[in-house]
């Protein structure tokens, strides 16, 4: 059961990016199906290292990315991106109490 889908607005037809989006995505919803299934802790605790260092390796490729083409939107999207990673730490350290 697929907790959210990739929507349009993540596609941008940069085919690394798009990859990305969808791993990212693919990983939400398989942690969603585990904690639903009860599937045991050390298969949770993977799934959320996977969503960590995924989420953290996009943002560091889509930040490098912004950069080097002189993106203007790069300040509120690296906002974006900080705010995303806080809640995956924000997720783990409940999951984790």
């Amino acid at each position: 059961m697929e907790l959210i889908k990739l929507d349009d607005c993540l596609r941008l037809d940069i085919p690394e990016i798009d990859s990305q989006h969808e791993k990212l995505i693919e990983l939400v919803n398989r942690l969603h199906e585990a904690l639903v299934e009860g599937v045991d802790k050390a298969s949770r605790d993977s799934l959320l290292s996977q969503l960590l260092e995924r989420t953290q390796s996009h943002c560091a490729y889509e930040e490098e990315l912004m950069l080097l083409y002189g993106y203007s939107g790069y300040q509120a999207h690296k906002s974006d991106h900080d705010r995303l990673t806080k809640k995956v730490v924000d997720l783990i350290e409940r999951y984790q109490r």
